[in-house]
């Protein structure tokens, strides 16, 4: 006499739902991994500002990010500061980056003249620079060549 091994009927349908939800929750994991921000540090070489009205970023320590925009320059809309009530002085301009031909990103450049702090945010691009948005953190208190520090990513989710 021969046995069979019965599978229950309950656990075939079980199957495919299993299989479905190990496929999406690997397929989530990679997408939110690629979509984490990027964390980088940099020096904004605004030495010719004053006759240029740009700023060139170097030093990028994301190698992503340093391929994109090592060398870009900075342009300010309003260059000049201006002064407050108080009579302290801000910068607070436009700016847009070009990455070359093509490879344009659109954003904002505020800078406190009494300590030499501010803040850069990049809004979004063309080109290689589309969907691309950071926000930087700068350190002009040793001079015209600023420290920056900050966060990157491209696209809605990061």
């Amino acid at each position: 006499m021969t046995l069979k091994t019965v599978t229950p009927l309950f656990v075939l349908p079980i199957v495919p739902i299993v299989a479905l939800a190990l496929a999406l929750t690997a397929g989530a994991a990679s997408v939110s991994a690629a979509g984490r921000p990027g964390h980088f540090t940099g020096l904004k070489d605004c030495t010719n500002s004053r006759t240029t009205n740009f700023c060139t970023l170097l030093n990028i320590s994301d190698p992503k990010l340093a391929r994109l925009l090592d060398g870009t320059d900075l342009y300010y809309r309003q260059p000049g500061f201006f002064l407050l009530a108080d009579g302290s002085p801000l910068l607070d301009s436009n700016v847009a980056l070009d990455a070359g031909p093509g490879n344009k990103a659109r954003g904002r450049c505020t800078l406190d003249g009494t300590n030499g702090l501010g803040l850069c945010t990049i809004e979004d691009g063309i080109g290689t620079l589309a969907r691309f948005h950071a926000r930087i953190d700068v350190d002009c208190t040793a001079g015209p060549v600023c420290s920056i520090s900050g966060t990157y990513g491209f696209g809605d989710d990061d």
